[in-house]
């Protein structure tokens, strides 16, 4: 299994999985309804559907950088509203959060991280709960911080979860237990920037 140390690539690899499967997740579906009639008219309607939900991820995604915090939140609306079931609306919370947390508007951030802790698929759930933690860490919620991260979650996702372990525990002068999740990181990190930062990081709380 790869190794994803940072926020980032986790997102690029969960986009490039659906780049590279969307098209043979749909034609499963498609099949399905081969059995029981009407699946060439489902698989067009399913790709209509998918490409109208990434237009409007599209949307979220230059609002950020276009600092328009409105659209983000209103296409990512759409999303829930209309488009449910698409990995597009998951990733759109996500940029809605990150939206909040730029203007410090961190209760909001809470609920859009929420939202996709308890609806999005594993991974951007799991990457989701290391982004709540951290906005509860702003919030001073250190107990539901760490209460967030303790779940099990495979070994691509160790590094992220112990280092927010460790700065929660930093943040609450608990350094031993920070050190402890700071090795912790480093022992499963492969990006040699990742475990230069982590280094620093452990060093701070000897």
């Amino acid at each position: 299994m790869i190794d994803y140390e940072t926020e980032e690539q986790q997102i690029d690899a969960i986009k490039k999985w659906w780049q590279e499967n969307g098209k043979a997740v749909i034609t499963g579906i498609v099949l399905g309804f081969s059995l029981i009639g009407g699946w060439q008219y489902y698989g067009i309607w399913q790709k209509q559907q998918s490409s109208l939900a990434s237009s409007f991820y599209e949307k979220s995604y230059r609002g950020l950088t276009e600092k328009n915090h409105i659209a983000i939140n209103e296409n990512t609306k759409i999303l829930k509203e209309d488009y449910s079931s698409s990995i597009y609306v998951s990733l759109s919370s996500l940029l809605e959060a990150k939206s909040f947390v730029i203007d410090k508007k961190y209760k909001e951030a809470q609920l859009s991280l929420e939202w996709v802790v308890k609806n999005a698929n594993k991974d951007i759930s799991l990457l989701a709960r290391v982004r709540l933690a951290r906005v509860l860490q702003q919030q001073k919620k250190f107990n539901e911080a760490l209460k967030v991260l303790q779940i099990d979650h495979p070994l691509s996702f160790s590094t992220l979860f112990a280092e927010t372990m460790g700065d929660i525990y930093k943040d609450i002068k608990q350094n031993k237990k920070a050190q402890e999740s700071y090795i912790r990181a480093l022992s499963s990190a492969k990006n040699p920037k990742v475990s230069e930062i982590l280094n620093i990081k452990l060093d701070s709380v000897k």
